[in-house]
């Protein structure tokens, strides 16, 4: 089994990198001086470029490290006076931008109320207490000792369950000792009593900070070689390498801090599903309704998984240690094996659940193609056989995006000419052009041409290269992922379709859930159709005047921003 939680999310990360290169393109067209071995200051020129493009790099390894790091570049900007006027007052937008993204909530809320926190029953206690002495890494399996206020009505009296005999039983502490959580108050039924932190740590919390030890030394040799060579470019170098470094250092320091409040806090636990993934767990928790589960993954220190590839997902019992939210930290029993953390829970998704298979429900009705009535849209439903059906991205965001990608790859190209001093000459109006050329093309095949047109007789898919048609088949599947695609496997070809969510939200364009189901409706209406039509035709759609008019445009601005 895979994962099919989105391994890639819209980040607000990317604001950082994205405001640093604002700042540049502003700073290149208002002074007319993108080199900064061109013009006076070098030194500083370079240093400024240096505090700028640390913080960039550093969102993406410890966001509390790069808001301190913008902050430096804000008030190093100052006292440096690089010379770039007005455009230097841009830095402190940038450091507001940087603690907004460093300081947003990481901690999520939990989408769905779950249940009450239950103490496991002595049996189940009984399983994980016998549990082999399976280190994780180099973590030992730490003690655990259930305790209450009073036994849950209609329950046993709570008992003390050990993973591996290194922590004592509630009766055994002295008084005044008894567990109590981060505010002070003792457990009440349900409540995880853990002993202290566990020695040493998973490998992958300490690779983190020797990397930054590492960093920080690279950034004291391009010191060394700034001041051997002269040449100030080791200036920004050595900057980016030290706050790369830093950032390192704090995120495994974090870390570090997390797992021992994690291992020596009380923390709530709770009954969940899990599959066991080589260094990954897919945990579900069902929620209070029983009819639907929150769903996330937790990247584990494991070298040893449970889990068979090449057979059906198979979910296994497990406790569950903490909160599950975006952002918080859980460790995780299963089958007395203690799986021990390395990366806060990260997306946290509500998912129909199947009680009876441990499975979100979408797996089991994928299995069956089945269809989703609330999903399927009137039109498709009710459509003639010969009707055809067309889906493809919404035209507003696709032209936008073919906008985006033509300007940004025109501007890209006018600044690298600009620096290598052909600024304004026809040879970097060339280069401007033919890169401009390249991404609207890129964006035109991606964006706007590609669409599938299907009827009861079959299905087309006109993609980025070609054009594939397929006629309906007993095999026929259609299920989507949450990376905003669809993906069909009819007849020979598997044809992956791209939907994003639709912009604007008057637009016509169907979302996942419901391409799925008209897709899944074709399918049953075909077999039940004695007489088909044919499959739509592959009709490659022209290149339209507004694509010629984008280029035009995105080449027209990035020379006459350039020029000087």
């Amino acid at each position: 089994m895979t994962r099919f939680i989105p391994a890639f999310a819209v980040r607000l990360d990317h604001l950082v990198p994205a405001c640093a290169v604002i700042i540049v393109l502003v700073v290149a067209a208002g002074t007319g001086e993108a080199d900064p071995g061109q013009v006076d200051g070098t030194t500083a020129r370079w240093a400024a470029l240096g505090l700028l493009a640390a913080p960039a790099v550093m969102i993406y390894i410890h966001r509390g490290a790069a808001a301190i790091a913008a902050a430096v570049c804000a008030a190093g900007w100052v006292m440096l006076a690089p010379g770039y006027g007005w455009s230097e007052l841009l830095t402190f937008a940038y450091a507001l931008v940087t603690a907004i993204v460093a300081r947003r909530a990481a901690a999520g809320v939990v989408p769905v109320p779950l249940p009450p926190l239950t103490l496991p029953s002595r049996s189940s206690t009984a399983a994980f207490a016998d549990a082999p002495r399976e280190a994780l890494a180099d973590v030992p399996l730490p003690g655990i000792t259930l305790t209450t206020t009073g036994p849950p009505a209609g329950s046993a009296s709570p008992a003390s369950g050990r993973l591996a005999g290194n922590a004592s039983p509630a009766s055994d502490r002295p008084a005044g000792d008894e567990p109590q959580d981060s505010a002070g108050r003792r457990p009440g039924a349900g409540r995880l009593a853990q002993p202290p932190a566990p020695d040493t740590w998973p490998v992958i919390a300490r690779a983190a900070g020797a990397t930054g030890v590492v960093a920080l030394a690279a950034a004291v040799a391009l010191i060394v070689r700034w001041g051997v060579s002269d040449d100030p470019a080791w200036a920004a170098a050595a900057l980016v390498a030290a706050g790369a470094g830093a950032a390192a250092i704090a995120r495994a320091r974090g870390r570090r801090r997390a797992l021992r409040r994690l291992f020596g806090s009380i923390q709530p636990v709770r009954h969940a599903r899990v599959v066991d993934q080589l260094g990954y767990l897919h945990v579900l928790v069902p929620a209070a309704d029983g009819r639907s589960a929150v769903e996330f993954g937790v990247d584990t220190a494991d070298d040893w998984s449970t889990d068979d590839e090449a057979g059906d997902p198979q979910t296994r019992p497990a406790l569950l240690y903490g909160s599950p939210a975006t952002g918080e930290w859980c460790a995780i029993v299963v089958d007395g094996r203690l799986h021990v953390p390395t990366e806060p829970v990260g997306t946290v998704t509500v998912v129909p659940y199947d009680a009876d298979h441990g499975l979100p429900r979408e797996i089991s009705d994928d299995e069956e193609q089945l269809v989703d009535p609330d999903e399927l849209r009137p039109d498709d439903h009710l459509a003639p056989p010969e009707a055809v059906h067309e889906h493809r991205v919404s035209p507003a965001r696709g032209w936008c995006t073919v906008a985006t990608i033509g300007l940004g790859s025109a501007f890209g190209a006018a600044e690298a000419m600009h620096v290598a001093g052909y600024a304004g000459d026809w040879p970097s109006v060339a280069v401007v052009a033919a890169a401009s050329a390249a991404a609207v093309e890129f964006a035109w095949r991606s964006q706007i041409r590609q669409r599938l047109l299907w009827n009861l007789g079959g299905v087309t898919s006109i993609g980025f290269r070609g054009a594939v048609t397929e006629p309906w088949t007993v095999d026929t599947a259609a299920v989507h992922d949450d990376e905003g695609a669809v993906t069909l496997a009819v007849g020979e070809s598997v044809v992956t379709v791209p939907v994003p969510p639709p912009w604007p939200r008057s637009s016509s364009q169907r979302t996942r859930d419901q391409l799925v189901a008209a897709l899944r409706d074709a399918r049953w209406q075909a077999f039940a159709t004695p007489d088909l039509p044919a499959p739509p035709p592959a009709v490659i759609p022209r290149r339209p005047l507004l694509l010629a008019a984008a280029w035009t445009v995105a080449v027209a601005a990035a020379v006459a921003l350039f020029a000087g």
